[in-house]
């Protein structure tokens, strides 16, 4: 069960999303947040859509371990995979940094 008291997760492939959080915490200063910082496996570039998807996979589990009541994607590589496919059992909504991945994608040629 979600409650208004749980913490908010921040998720990035790097340290890039820290700028996501210290904004986050500036709008909402009463909340909690847990950042997740994947530097140990970052650049996600040149790596394959199944392997970012494991990596996610991983990192949302985490969040549902710490309890978290929703998961901010702070990363453009992570929410052009369609952050609704990246939902699955998780209780906690999931919400990406939409405006780059529109822009991306209105660049990109592949659309995945």
């Amino acid at each position: 069960m979600l409650t208004v008291d749980m913490p908010i997760g921040v998720l990035d492939s790097g340290v890039g999303g820290l700028s996501v959080l210290k904004c986050l915490r500036s709008m909402l200063p009463a909340e909690d947040f847990i950042y997740l910082g994947d530097t140990a496996r970052t650049p996600y570039g040149p790596r394959s859509e199944e392997e970012v998807r494991a990596f996610v996979e991983q990192m949302l589990c985490f969040f549902d371990e710490k309890k978290v009541k929703l998961v901010v994607v702070a990363c453009n590589t992570l929410t052009v995979l369609g952050v609704e496919t990246l939902k699955k059992q998780h209780k906690f909504d999931i919400i990406g940094m939409s405006k780059g991945a529109a822009l991306v994608l209105a660049a990109s040629k592949k659309k995945i």
